[in-house]
């Protein structure tokens, strides 16, 4: 569930369980770890961000997100543009996106693997700040182009030349979220100028982080429900979603390769899909605590 926050008593709202003083945000390590230090964040930037997360809780679930949540960051962090990304880094491929763009809703797409995501990936293998999977740095923190490299750098990068170019984007703000092994799945903001994000924006984006998976997790359940799997398609479905191929999966439940391919096609029988891939990310973000590792 989501917190509560009362902008009569601020200093009594505690996000997902971790304490957090609203009236101060926090002064970031040079590489990139947790806080430090403190200074000010104002009482009206964090009623802004509730107001919003109780706004995003009543609007319908959307495709992948609600597009409350877009529309509302959009007001409360400047950009171009405001993405909810999830990547495939292992099939290098996008699992969804849905953005605005100037204000206007795009095209929501879902698994797209084409030459521009090949280029994407290609271009993005060796960038510091990049969102794919195994290169993202391990933090809960918002982070920004400018943490990695200087204007100079990034317009000499391969990113910049095959994809921020096209945009273009000078600046990208962006946060991390829990998702499945081998996979990225984040929330970026865009500017086409070199105008950097301070460090209200990062704080705010960095509060929200928690929130912001729980969106898509209720969002999940409204659109799907609690998948309805046994114990034994749960356990086949949480290692296939670890990226264990069948025989890999028999020999670590002491079944056959058989009876796992039967499990599979009753859980894509079940939720509707077609791809392992498919079936994780809808069913794994519920799967009971018996089976969760």
């Amino acid at each position: 569930m989501l917190g509560r926050f009362d902008p009569r008593e601020p200093g009594r709202y505690t996000p997902s369980g971790v304490y957090f003083v609203p009236t101060s945000r926090p002064h970031w390590s040079a590489n990139w770890g947790e806080a430090m230090t403190t200074t000010t964040l104002p009482d009206t930037d964090l009623h802004a961000l509730f107001t919003l997360l109780e706004d995003v809780r009543r609007d319908d679930p959307g495709e992948v997100v609600p597009w409350a949540l877009l529309e509302g960051l959009a007001r409360l962090i400047r950009a171009d543009s405001v993405q909810w990304t999830e990547l495939d880094g292992v099939r290098e491929c996008v699992v969804e996106h849905q953005g605005m763009e100037g204000g206007e809703r795009d095209e929501v797409v879902k698994f797209v693997k084409d030459d521009e995501t090949a280029t994407f990936f290609r271009a993005c293998r060796n960038f510091r700040e990049c969102i794919a999977p195994q290169l993202m740095a391990p933090t809960r923190r918002a982070t920004q182009i400018s943490d990695f490299y200087t204007d100079r750098e990034f317009l000499n990068t391969e990113a910049w030349a095959e994809c921020y170019q096209t945009g273009p984007v000078r600046s990208c703000l962006n946060v991390r979220l829990p998702s499945l092994p081998g996979h990225a799945r984040g929330v970026a903001f865009m500017r086409s100028t070199f105008t950097h994000f301070n460090d209200r924006d990062v704080m705010l984006l960095t509060l929200a982080r928690p929130h912001l998976h729980e969106i898509y997790l209720d969002a999940e359940r409204r659109r799907h429900g609690v998948p309805k799997l046994t114990a034994r398609e749960w356990e086949v479905l949480q290692l296939a979603g670890e990226g264990l191929p069948n025989a890999a999966i028999a020999r670590r439940l002491f079944i056959s390769p058989a009876t796992v391919r039967k499990h599979m096609e009753h859980i894509f029988d079940t939720l509707g899909v077609r791809s392992r891939t498919e079936a994780a990310a809808i069913a794994l973000p519920h799967r009971p605590l018996a089976v969760s590792g």
